[in-house]
């Protein structure tokens, strides 16, 4: 189905950094190495909408046009016509199963 999606995640600062001190030198290196958060809109398409925050804490707005999803569901299949038989399989069992079998045999001790 396609919708809009919005990706937050909370900023890494400068403060969480020092609090993280204890970390072995590598992870600090990695997460010093790294992005400090991602926040971004995605529209029904998969693209990018807007402004992306990356490298500093904020808010980030950004208008949509919920009419983007309406063409896409036209041609969703929710009846599933577009099948692929040569991957897909369905098994139906008609045999009546019991939903619990008993054993009269006791195990033995350690599961021998």
């Amino acid at each position: 189905m396609k919708v809009f999606n919005i990706v937050s995640s909370g900023f890494l600062d400068a403060r969480t950094m020092k609090e993280l001190d204890e970390l072995d030198r590598e992870a600090r290196e990695t997460l010093e190495g790294s992005p400090r958060a991602v926040s971004m809109v995605l529209g029904p398409s998969g693209e990018i909408l807007g402004e992306t925050l990356c490298e500093s804490e904020g808010l980030l707005y950004q208008d949509i046009d919920i009419a983007q999803c309406v063409e896409p569901k036209q041609f969703h299949d929710v009846v599933g016509y577009y099948n692929r038989f040569d991957i897909f399989e369905l098994n139906v069992t008609r045999k009546r199963l019991q939903p619990i079998a008993f054993t009269d045999e006791l195990a033995a001790p350690g599961g021998t």
